[in-house]
């Protein structure tokens, strides 16, 4: 007996990047995913400028196996699914023509279209390890909808880039410079609200070899030794790697060819005390260089929001009336500098005394007060001339250029018209 068929969302995965929200915190308090799209469509949301997304290796076969469809989206992607459509009840219901099993797989690349993604992004400028990004709604430990886990606990052994995330307690705190002290010390770490950035906790995708960076360290206390043990899944240690020298480490390059591809646990000490621990997946096949990332996409009965079908039935999720796609989320926060405004030809611009500017000078440099996260949309800072009562507003940086010159902090130049003040 013949059967109508008609394609349907299986899943969807988002890419939402704050530089591109005109106010992030007013997004993020949003609670309802029909409330977001129309923010999203408010803004001319596009994330497709900046990443390309393909499915990777045999995935495009099980696509085709699978009877589902690849769709990029200016959010991220969909993958839809043929599916006979069920009555049940009173509701329509909709049933894959090809079960999906809990085998199930399909993965997919990230790659970089924008040269200036980074600098836009609140990720390391100079990461321990190189490796490709891996989000999975497999992975343990996850709140629905971010593909990404919660921050770990803090690190007293090494030193944490400007914009960086920890916590204390179960506060959390970005770095306001690069700093090696720890939460909540004042004008170094400030509170901020937990809209689940991607952050240094998450897994990540490296060949059988490639390298540790010992960074950023302390330049008084150089690293001279370290060790690497790599764990399987149940703690069992599967591969030891040892390297010193007294005038100090630039990087261990770490061997694991002998190892079987999968999931371990890296950690990195020096002779006393544990400095990094990484979730990592060794696939040299799998690993790309030119990818930011790759997304992994299963199904099983127990994954609670993060499964792609009603359990036991196979249906897609139905919400009591209506269906209720899974949409998977990397949420990704803004790159935070400190701004540095250049005068005109020499221009002598003075801070009110009253404090009311949101500018400081060092030296002749002026300066935003606190650092600020990178936007795509205008940020003007409050500016009062010493003198005057005239308060006039400075732009934003116009292009996404961060410069590293400071020991301390990440920068960005805006050069200045002559100011009429």
């Amino acid at each position: 007996m013949a059967f109508s068929s008609i394609y349907k969302t299986l899943f969807e995965v988002r890419v939402i990047h704050s530089y591109y929200l005109e106010d992030p915190v007013a997004y993020w308090s949003l609670t309802s995913l029909e409330e977001r799209n129309r923010e999203l469509e408010r803004l001319g949301y596009n994330i497709s400028r900046d990443l390309q997304f393909l499915p990777a290796g045999g995935s495009t076969q099980v696509l085709r196996d699978q009877r589902m469809r690849f769709f990029p989206s200016a959010y991220g992607f969909k993958v839809a699914v043929e599916t006979q459509e069920k009555k049940v009840g009173m509701n329509k219901r909709y049933l894959p023509v090809i079960p999906i099993d809990e085998s199930f797989r399909l993965y997919f690349r990230i790659r970089i279209r924008n040269p200036y993604f980074n600098n836009i992004s609140n990720v390391r400028l100079t990461p321990n390890i190189r490796g490709n990004h891996l989000f999975s709604n497999l992975t343990d430990a996850l709140s629905y909808p971010s593909l990404h886990p919660a921050i770990s606990g803090h690190n007293q052994e090494r030193a944490y880039e400007m914009g960086e995330l920890s916590v204390d307690g179960a506060d959390l705190y970005q770095a306001f410079q690069h700093t090696e002290v720890a939460p909540p010390a004042a004008n170094i770490w400030e509170p901020v609200t937990d809209f689940h950035y991607l952050n240094s906790s998450g897994r990540y995708l490296v060949p059988a070899q490639f390298h540790y960076l010992p960074r950023p360290v302390s330049a008084h206390q150089p690293v001279t030794f370290l060790k690497a043990v790599l764990e399987d899944p149940i703690g069992t240690q599967v591969a030891t790697t040892e390297i010193s020298n007294p005038d100090g480490l630039r990087q261990i390059n770490l061997n694991f060819d002998d190892v079987t591809p999968g999931d371990y646990t890296l950690k990195i000490s020096n002779s006393s005390t544990q400095l990094d621990q990484y979730t990592i997946t060794i696939s040299s096949d799998a690993y790309h260089l030119s990818d930011w990332a790759m997304i992994e996409i299963g199904h099983r009965n127990s994954l609670g929001d993060f499964r792609l079908l009603e359990t036991p039935d196979g249906y897609l999720k139905f919400n009591g009336s209506n269906l209720d796609t899974p949409v998977f989320e990397v949420r990704i926060g803004s790159r935070l500098t400190n701004w540095e405004y250049i005068p005109f030809e020499d221009q002598i611009l003075t801070p009110h005394s009253d404090n009311s500017s949101s500018i400081t000078t060092v030296g002749s440099r002026l300066f935003t007060k606190s650092p600020r996260g990178l936007s795509h949309f205008p940020q003007p800072i409050a500016f009062k001339e010493d003198g005057t009562n005239d308060q006039i507003y400075l732009p934003n940086p116009g292009k996404p250029y961060v410069q590293a010159s400071d020991p301390e902090q990440y920068i960005s130049i805006i050069q200045l018209p002559e100011l009429n003040i």
